[in-house]
Formats: structure tokens, C-alpha cells, sequence
């Protein structure tokens, strides 16, 4: 199961990305460029958390608040930092969301059922509550982890 998040994709591409990059494979690092995705991950992230807290209200815990804040924008800092072209980044970009939409249609959900119907999780125990039993590749992680 793929995660219902877009953030989520935009982090596994530009992982995959940073790997091919630091390995010198430069002709897949060159096709799969994820500037523009880390730019909007980092920019929505802010837009939809200024949202959560200033227009609905939200209280995060502050530790998870600040590991979610890091999660999105690291990857915008490495870019910025490695300063690679931005050739093909539109284009994967558009990829992605393409994918994204179509594999949530494909669930029957909405672009925003899981940030504004959905329990969003604003702690560290909602999280685990939220992956209790769940084979997204977060949770999956956060059971490696724990």
C-alpha cells in the first residue's frame, strides 16, 4: 500500500534521487530531478500546517511539530545545498502529482480526504495510534525504529 500523503512520494523520489546522485549515477540523477518537488513540499507543508494551526486550531505536540517541519524542509536544504540543475524537475514533478492523483481516485478519495477528513495526527501517540497495524511505508519505518 502506497501512502495517502503527497509529501510522502515527494520525500521516497527525492530519496531515491540523493542515492543515485551520491553514487554518481549522474544519467538517472539527471532524469529524476526532484528541485521543484522539494520546493513544493517544503511550501505546502508550511501553507497547509499555517492552516491547521492558525485557521482550524490545531495544537502539536512540539517535539512531532519540529521532526515534521525537519522531514520537510532537509530535503529542500540539501538541494539548495548541492545546487544541481534544475533540468527535468517540472517534468518530475508533474509526474508525481499525476501518479498521486491518479492512485487516489483510484482509492475513491479526495485530493484532500486525508488532511481535512481523515484524523491527522499532532502527536507522537496519534501517530502510533494511526499506524497501528498499517503497512504504509511510515509506519513501517516507525516500527523499525521502535
Amino acid at each position: 500500500m502506497l501512502s495517502k500523503y503527497i509529501s510522502h512520494w515527494l520525500i521516497f523520489v527525492f530519496l531515491i534521487w540523493m542515492v543515485c546522485y551520491q553514487m554518481g549515477y549522474t544519467s538517472i540523477a539527471r532524469e529524476i530531478n526532484p528541485y521543484y518537488s522539494v520546493l513544493a513540499l517544503f511550501w505546502g507543508f508550511l501553507l497547509l500546517s499555517s492552516y491547521m494551526i492558525l485557521g482550524l486550531g490545531f495544537q502539536f505536540e512540539l517535539s512531532f511539530f519540529i521532526f515534521l517541519f525537519s522531514m520537510h524542509s532537509v530535503p529542500l536544504l540539501a538541494m539548495i545545498y548541492l545546487n544541481p540543475s534544475h533540468t527535468n524537475s517540472l517534468r518530475t514533478l508533474l509526474m508525481i502529482v499525476i501518479l498521486y492523483i491518479i492512485y487516489i481516485k483510484y482509492q475513491g478519495r479526495g485530493l484532500t480526504d486525508s488532511y481535512f477528513k481523515d484524523t491527522y495526527p499532532k502527536s507522537w501517540k496519534d501517530l502510533r495510534a494511526f499506524c497501528a497495524g498499517k503497512p504504509n511505508p511510515v509506519c513501517q519505518i516507525m516500527r523499525f525504529l521502535n
